[in-house]
């Protein structure tokens, strides 16, 4: 986001500096997005945002050799925050972001009907001075898991671990109490930054401004500072102001020159017409205090390593939010409504959300959550998915304590009946087996064919043509499996978290079970996208997951009545492939409990 044209009104302020012995605090998700747009460059034969986007793995890989690059050339990274937990003033923006991003897909859905696809091979990216990302590509939003792979690999590493922290608000506020106290300079992606109090020593940068320059000797890297105490000094902006004055006479007159705007800020033109605005603007920048409670360090340690989805939804309860030292304003913590952004899955917009087969993993983490607070809470989650307009989200009941205990153990159930059914699945399989089950089985209830068992018929009638290019269905199969996997992973990190509290012993010994299954989920490293596609086909078809699965599943095919051609091509049309199934009949997902709303 940040403030229209401020950085290019500052830039004649900059001072060019070497990195050499600078200390550096990182803004995470900005460092996320850098680190994807660098990686675009590794494929520059790319046609289209499909071929040239990155794997998980090398996303990581190239956030560490970036910061290994850093460290080389004489900086310091001191610090690397990720956001935990946005303020409820975002909302209206987040939300029209997803309806943006919906958009983006119609969009590009309508244009390309099928997607041209080459398994390109991965040149090394230039980390610095690199070629600048072609427009095409930002057609469509960044990969789903774009901030917690790269949080992961941090986490990971050695070097990087004990630096890298999920804060419990926006992580421009920590980056900037920390210069405040600490000095330094921090990298990030926009201007906002800029607007916040630094301190007399804190400084700022931005990723698109490092550059690799010689000295007739050797390359070092340069980057660009950005002084604000010292700027707005040199501006003789009011002390009591600084650039915050300057910011918000732009807001209000985005389209005044400079010239204009400073005169304005010098005399507080803005900041005195309209107090109140200036007042809700600067709340923005400004931290609330910290108060931590201290019994918890345990539940406090692993809050700073949750994805920052998952820690989100953890901090809208007061207990969570005390012990992140986050207290909740009075009008967060009497509502009864959750609200939960979803990454956005890069599914076929005329189908069905392909977080949808993979709902009822997510009931079950979110009922999990009251297991651990000092009393039952009721309350109503709202996930925002995919959508054309701004919405309130799809409403979710959440199990009650009583119904979790259960759940868990029919999930263990359905872990060790594939365990023992397919004994050689392992690995990342394993899980693709599991949301396979998922499809078949939301497909069956509605009495449609699954768009896995129709892929799987088109591969093994060899149809499936390597002919260059990638259906909307095959992207739309590969998401589900993603939401999946994703929504397995928030049962996972959620059971750690209430399991490390101090009610634990109480607990359910399901959970403990339930977590040393999940404790052999992938990493989101080896999460599969479209490059594994025929490979996902040929794993679910050598193993006969289908077959296998829908035995499980109790799911009957119903003899085919004779149909007029018409009849039949309409059919097709809408499921897919040919083969009826029974009428709607009851589910046997083990969180069934969860899905009758």
């Amino acid at each position: 986001m940040g403030i229209p044209h401020l950085i290019s009104y500052l830039q004649p302020y900059a001072v060019g500096k070497s990195l050499n012995t600078q200390q550096i605090v990182l803004d995470g998700p900005a460092f996320a997005y850098h680190v994807f747009y660098l990686s675009l460059g590794g494929r520059q034969a790319a046609r289209n945002p499909f071929e040239g986007a990155p794997t998980y793995l090398e996303l990581g890989e190239l956030a560490i050799a970036w910061l290994d690059a850093m460290i080389e050339s004489g900086a310091t990274i001191t610090k690397i925050y990720f956001d935990g937990f946005l303020p409820a003033t975002k909302f209206d923006t987040r939300s029209q972001r997803m309806a943006s991003y919906t958009n983006q897909v119609i969009v590009y859905n309508q244009i390309h009907t099928e997607i041209p696809f080459r398994n390109l091979p991965r040149k090394e990216p230039q980390l610095f001075s690199g070629p600048t990302v072609r427009t095409n590509f930002a057609k469509l939003p960044a990969v789903p898991f774009l901030v917690p792979a790269v949080l992961e690999a941090l986490l990971n590493c050695e070097r990087y671990r004990d630096i890298t922290e999920v804060v419990p608000g926006e992580a421009d506020l920590y980056c900037a109490r920390y210069l405040e106290q600490h000095g330094g300079t921090v990298i990030t992606g926009d201007s906002d930054l800029l607007i916040h109090n630094l301190g007399s020593d804190g400084a700022v940068s931005f990723f698109k401004e490092i550059e690799v320059k010689s000295d007739g000797k050797n390359e070092l890297l340069y980057f660009q500072v950005y002084h604000p105490a010292a700027i707005a000094e040199r501006l003789s902006l009011p002390s009591s102001h600084g650039l915050q004055s300057l910011a918000f006479e732009i807001v209000m007159d985005p389209h005044a020159s400079f010239r204009k705007v400073v005169q304005n800020a010098l005399i507080l033109k803005s900041v005195k017409e309209h107090k109140n605005m200036y007042k809700d603007f600067i709340q923005e920048y400004t931290p609330s205090g910290i108060s931590v409670v201290d019994p918890h360090v345990g539940v406090r340690s692993i809050l700073k390593e949750l994805d920052p989805r998952i820690s989100e939804f953890v901090l809208q309860f007061r207990f969570y939010s005390e012990i992140a030292g986050r207290p909740l304003s009075s009008i967060e913590e009497n509502a009864k409504d959750i609200h939960v952004f979803l990454p956005f899955l890069l599914d076929c917009p005329v189908r069905t959300n392909a977080w949808e087969i993979s709902t009822a993993t997510r009931q079950l983490a979110y009922g999990l959550i009251n297991a651990s607070l000092p009393r039952q809470q009721t309350f109503t989650v709202f996930e925002h998915r995919r959508q054309q307009k701004e919405s309130t989200g799809r409403e979710l009941s959440v199990p009650e304590c009583s119904e979790l205990d259960e759940a868990c153990l029919t999930v263990i159930r359905l872990i060790e009946r594939l365990e023992s059914k397919i004994p050689k699945l392992s690995g990342f399989d394993k899980w693709l087996a599991m949301a396979v089950y998922q499809d078949l089985d939301l497909a069956a209830s509605y009495g449609k064919v699954a768009l896995s068992r129709g892929l799987v018929q088109m591969y093994k009638k060899q149809s499936f043509a390597h002919d260059g290019t990638l259906s909307w269905d095959s992207l739309h199969f590969l998401a589900q499996i993603q939401g999946s996997y994703y929504s397995f992973r928030m049962v996972k990190q959620l059971l750690r978290l209430v399991l490390s509290c101090s009610n634990s012993a109480s607990m359910p010994e399901s959970f403990r079970k339930l977590l040393r299954k999940f404790e052999e989920l992938s990493p989101m490293s080896e999460v599969q996208d479209q490059r594994q596609y025929p490979t996902i086909l040929q794993t679910i078809s050598e193993n006969n997951l289908i077959t296998i699965l829908e035995a499980l599943l109790g799911i009957i095919k119903a003899p085919i009545s004779k149909e007029s051609k018409k009849e039949r091509e309409k059919r097709k049309r809408d499921q897919g492939e040919p083969g009826l199934l029974a009428p709607r009949r009851k589910s046997t997902n083990p969180f069934a409990i969860l899905e009758d709303e």
